[in-house]
């Protein structure tokens, strides 16, 4: 910038000295020659006003010096070396002064020469080049370009990032070229960290564009999709797309109604005490303790409605071999007294898992024992439900497809209340835990690379993932992509406590769709960076009563934000912030699922309603009745409910030890 103002400067110079001369040599062009010129007395015989009326009497030579530059130059230098008296006198002057007014422009032009590009940007940041402060710009194109040959972004196919021209994209149509996208490099990872309070398009913009763009970047294997889905909507829009136009296998946990819903068992995947473990870990840390009845100087209460609890889940599926579900290990702790129940545990053996856990159930006082039963039954009360009994009862799809073929599940959850969430929690723990294991064993090239995105929108409201952390550090090699939306900064700390850092650090992209409370902008605002700017300001040393005095002018490098808190609330609604790791800052377009033209008028004639949704009839359901046996070597009754007159039809006994 300095070089070009003083190029600049330059040129103007020489260019009004230039000037001056070649008008003055027109205006020295007479009737006469130059001989005769020399000969007229100035003073004596012509006014100054006769002088330059002569100038008009021979239009075709001011005409032929006017095309001469350099001969009108050549009249007015020897016109002054001759000629002395008013008119020399006067263009000497003017020579002079035009000098003297150049030369005390390149002294301020030198002396000031770091404050010109201020004045001339019109009130922008001039950016301090030597970056004392920092270096925070938001990418360029260029950029985005440069960042794409290095394998950190990418254009049209992954997951969409936004769009980097929006403007022209409303225009003239969605432009598949202008989508940044999150390129597939085995340096970074894919898991996306999202803030979006309500109101900022992060069902419209974020959720089902992403699904869109994945739908529409034609991979070799098609990516599977967990998709949490607050009221419904998204299963709504996507459900009958993915099935009919995509060919997907698509599963619904319905959470609202839950008799429109896939059916999932929980201990159907218990194959060891570990996980029984995982199964009992999701339910204690989601349901609510009651502090009257826990006893303040008992450490082990907690621990002791585990061990009864994983003991009784054991006791049922190792060593019974009863195809239980959770209602069956809810009565089978409600409908016995604390003697009939340790009944059944004597009579197993002391080797077994669920004898040796039982054992340390035994460390307790005795007279507490019944009292904490009673406590895990309550914990256990919404599996007293018909519904939900119904829901655990089995299960009705398979999970491993998730990796076997390309298949979506919907976990739609109410936004009025959280009662039923932690059901959630507790298949997603489970469908980790086994897929992790089935993709670390297999060698199949589809299982492996297969995709596997899942979005959880509203996390903060559907339990206590506690591995969650630890998810989102691993994953990534088994092809599984993890997405949390936050509403704000508040609900990760409150989710995972002082670890919530390490969750938003192994995700090595960040989207802000939007921002509403101060607290979160402030972070952002620390996570943009900062940039220096030079700063000038003037003072004056006022005088007598300020008549006089002298002008300072000083120059000083600051510290300043990308964007202050305050500017990122007020960013414009269509726009939002993209972190990504190696980048700089990036500030895009969102970008809508209804871009996608063809799929969403799709989409739009094939809605489906979580209401109308049908699984496979579940099949007779057996109720053991486990108050019915007395003898500890004796398994329990088993209730036939196809038995149209309610009785009970006892099945074949066997000695099972």
């Amino acid at each position: 910038m300095r070089r070009l103002i003083a190029l600049i400067g330059f040129l103007a110079s020489v260019l009004a000295i230039f000037c001056l001369f070649y008008l003055s040599g027109i205006a020295l062009v007479t009737q006469g020659s130059l001989k005769g010129l020399k000969t007229v007395n100035f003073e004596e015989n012509v006014t100054i006003i006769t002088f330059f009326e002569s100038m008009v009497h021979n239009p075709d030579q001011i005409r032929d010096y006017m095309m001469s530059p350099f001969r009108s130059i050549g009249i007015t230098l020897e016109t002054l070396s001759v000629y002395s008296g008013w008119p020399s006198i006067i263009m000497w002057i003017v020579i002079i002064l035009l000098l003297v007014s150049l030369i005390k422009f390149w002294l301020y032009l030198y002396t000031y020469k770091d404050y010109m590009p201020m004045y001339l940007q019109a009130g922008k940041r001039v950016i301090d080049k030597k970056n004392t402060f920092g270096s925070a710009v938001f990418a360029s194109e260029k950029d985005i370009k440069s960042y794409a040959k290095k394998g950190y972004l990418a254009w049209e196919k992954g997951i969409p990032l936004g769009l980097y021209d929006g403007l022209k994209s409303n225009k003239s149509g969605l432009n598949i070229k202008d989508i940044v996208t999150i390129s597939e490099t085995p340096r970074l990872n894919s898991n996306v960290f999202v803030y979006a309070p309500p109101g900022e398009g992060k069902t419209f913009s974020f959720v089902k564009t992403v699904v869109m763009n994945i739908l529409s970047s034609n991979e070799q294997y098609k990516s599977s999709f967990i998709l949490n889905d607050s009221k419904g909507d998204i299963y709504k829009d996507l459900g009958g797309l993915l099935e009919k136009k995509f060919d997907y296998k698509v599963v619904l946990i319905n959470l609202i109604s839950l008799k429109n819903s896939n059916h999932f068992n929980p201990l159907d995947f218990i194959d060891t005490e570990q996980d029984a473990q995982i199964i009992v870990d999701m339910i204690l840390k989601n349901t609510k303790i009651d502090e009257d009845m826990k006893g303040s100087s008992d450490p082990f209460w907690s621990e002791a409605e585990e061990a009864i609890f994983i003991s009784t889940i054991l006791l049922l599926k190792m060593e019974y071999k009863i195809d239980a579900s959770l209602g069956m290990v809810y009565d089978f702790l409600n409908d016995n007294s604390y003697v009939e129940l340790h009944n059944h545990f004597e009579g197993i053996n002391d080797l077994s898992a669920a004898k040796r856990i039982y054992k340390s159930f035994l460390k307790i006082k005795e007279e507490h024992r019944g009292n904490m039963i009673f406590g895990l039954c309550t914990r256990l009360k919404l599996f007293a439900l018909d519904e939900v009994r119904e829901f655990t009862s089995h299960t009705d799809f398979d999970i491993y497809d998730l990796k076997r073929k390309h298949t979506a599940i919907f976990f739609v959850i109410p936004d009025t209340n959280t009662t039923m969430n932690y059901l959630l929690v507790v298949i997603k723990a489970i469908l980790a835990e086994k897929l992790i294991k089935y993709i670390d064993g297999s060698q199949d090239h589809m299982i492996r690379n297969r995709k596997i995105i899942q979005i959880d929108d509203e996390i903060a409201n559907t339990g206590i993932i506690p591995q969650y952390k630890y998810w989102i550090n691993t994953f990534r090699s088994r092809n599984w992509i993890l997405m949390p939306i936050f509403q704000n900064l508040n609900q990760p700390k409150e989710l995972f406590g002082h670890q919530w850092i390490s969750v938003y650090n192994a995700c090595h992209t960040k989207v802000v769709l939007g921002v509403n409370d101060p607290e979160t902008a402030d972070f952002v605002s620390k996570e943009l960076g900062t940039q220096s700017i030079r700063v000038m300001t003037k003072t004056k040393d006022g005088g007598l009563m300020n008549m006089y005095g002298d002008e300072r002018w000083s120059q000083t490098d600051q510290k300043v934000n990308l964007l202050n808190p305050d500017e990122i609330q007020r960013m414009d609604i269509n726009q939002q912030i993209v972190l990504r790791r190696g980048c700089l800052p990036l500030k895009l377009y969102k970008l809508g699922w209804d871009s996608y033209k063809d799929p969403y008028d799709y989409a739009m004639s094939h809605q489906r309603s979580i209401f109308t949704y049908s699984s496979k009839k579940p099949p007779v359901e057996e109720e053991f009745d486990f108050s019915a046996t007395s003898s500890v070597n004796e398994p329990p009754l088993v209730q036939d409910k196809s038995n149209t007159n309610g009785n009970n039809v006892e099945i074949e006994e066997t000695n099972l030890f």
